[in-house]
């Protein structure tokens, strides 16, 4: 019926990154803890990547996950 059900039609894939963007520092990340920064209106655990100390407020970009943890970087001078 309408073609909704039709074994030969490829299903349609959406091409999109959920784990990239930016996100805001709301707690420091350090080479040996992890931090907290708010991502796409969540707050989530975050660890940089360059193992690196990050302040709050500062903003990374996302550029992946690990189970619960955001891996973040700082944002490339071209980024700012």
């Amino acid at each position: 019926m309408f073609g909704l059900f039709n074994k030969t039609q490829q299903p349609t894939t959406q091409k999109f990154d959920l784990w990239k963007g930016n996100a805001i520092v709301t707690d420091e990340i350090c080479p040996d803890r992890r931090g907290r920064v708010k991502f796409r209106g969540s707050w989530w655990f975050a660890q940089c990547v360059t193992g690196i100390n990050v302040s709050p407020g500062v903003r990374v970009n996302v550029i992946g996950r690990n189970e619960m943890t955001l891996l973040v970087e700082m944002p490339k001078m071209m980024d700012l």
